[in-house]
């Protein structure tokens, strides 16, 4: 399906924001645009971008529909249109009797045979029609509003009836421990003319494979790929939705507490479990141990003759676990770098602990890169090595 999406916005352009609702729309629809562009908010260039929107089935407009003076999209796709508006109070979720002013009604200028959704997270509407030939959505660019419009059944209805989604589904298949480069280069001779239905996605600590396809296609997609993966002992996982989703929902299922000592990966790992909604069912406690001191007095341990080793991390597990009373304690230590530690442990070697009540396990992981990558990636690899042990699989 030919699409753009069209990010408005000096903010965007300047720097000062990065557009993270395009990769949000993407995953929420399934859905992979053919082209995008960044456009100022000024007339002159807002038209010139609806010209070349133009020349596709669908344009997706993100921004510039609030009430201050450089929101001008909806000014500027009428200048290009020449369509009428109307002017609908009723799809402003305002109070009219107190909030109506001229800034704010501008938000509901719906032009002639478009129609408009309410807004129930901010006030301006999302509109959407069709002109010369091509089916136009125009959406809030406040990130909290347009996530609301991308659950909202009837867009999604509409969307999806336009673009025929409904008829297809995805699959990701999580790569752990290799680069993009060594995962394409294993799979692309299995895969080949197979590309339109297949992307590779980097992320910190593995590579996503996305697998779009009708439900008959797909199983067929996802065989040959996990074969593939098999054949060479990769280690990798298959979810229907963000990964440490599926590690959650991992542990609900089981009934399963967990409790987190943090070092390198500084509170990181309980904020992404905590951030799921229902987590107080899985998650005990936490402790950022970032020093030694703290090591000693939060969690017990004595003696610490080099706090990035196994030791470390097996006796952190096992009293964290303890102090929460939890099922399971999770434990992280390393390097992030720059450079190594005082103790010679050089940047990017860390060491996790899984401590359960029948085993503890420990972990040597060595990553390179930026500090934040290096962090990330220790946290993933411990949340996939749990994963796999509450599965029997490590």
């Amino acid at each position: 399906m030919e699409a753009v999406w069209v990010a408005v916005g000096n903010e965007i352009l300047s720097g000062r924001i990065s557009d993270t609702n395009l990769g949000y729309f993407c995953k929420a629809f399934n859905f992979k645009f053919s082209e995008g562009l960044l456009v100022a908010d000024d007339i002159e260039s807002l038209t010139r971008a609806f010209s070349y929107a133009n020349k596709f089935k669908i344009a997706v407009i993100c921004g510039g529909l609030g009430p201050t003076s450089d929101d001008l999209t909806l000014e500027g796709f009428l200048k290009y249109s020449g369509l009428n508006y109307t002017t609908k109070l009723e799809y402003l979720n305002v109070d009219q009797r107190t909030d109506l002013n001229p800034s704010v009604i501008k938000q509901a200028t719906i032009p002639d045979g478009f129609k408009a959704l309410k807004n129930q997270v901010g006030t301006a509407p999302l509109i959407f029609g069709e002109f010369k030939g091509t089916t136009w959505f125009f959406l809030p660019g406040v990130p909290a509003e347009f996530s609301f419009f991308c659950n909202n059944q009837e867009f999604r209805y509409e969307f999806t009836k336009i673009t025929g989604l409904a008829d297809k589904t995805s699959t990701s298949i999580l790569v752990f421990f290799k680069p993009e480069s060594v995962v394409f280069n294993l799979l692309k001779d299995s895969i080949h003319g197979l590309t339109k239905n297949i992307g590779f996605y980097p992320k910190f600590g593995y590579v996503e494979i996305v697998v779009s396809a009708s439900e008959l296609e797909i199983l067929d997609l996802i065989k040959i790929i996990k074969n593939r993966l098999e054949e060479e002992k990769f280690e990798f996982l298959i979810t229907h939705e963000p990964f440490e989703n599926t590690v959650f929902k991992e542990l609900a299922s089981r009934g399963l507490t967990i409790a987190c000592a943090e070092s390198i990966t500084g509170g990181l790992i309980s904020k992404t479990l905590t951030q799921i909604p229902g987590s107080s069912k899985i998650f005990k406690g936490g402790a950022v141990v970032y020093s030694l001191k703290s090591k000693e007095k939060i969690l017990g341990l004595k003696n610490i003759q080099n706090p990035v080793s196994r030791e470390v991390a097996e006796v952190m597990a096992v009293n964290v676990r303890e102090i929460f009373e939890s099922d399971i304690g999770l434990s992280t230590t390393g390097v992030a770098g720059p450079g190594s530690d005082d103790f010679g442990n050089p940047e990017g070697l860390a060491y996790c602990g899984v401590c359960t009540k029948d085993s503890i396990k420990t972990f040597e992981f060595k990553f390179s890169g930026q500090r934040d990558k290096i962090i990330n990636s220790v946290a993933v690899a411990l949340l996939y090595k749990l994963y796999s042990i509450i599965n029997g699989q490590n």
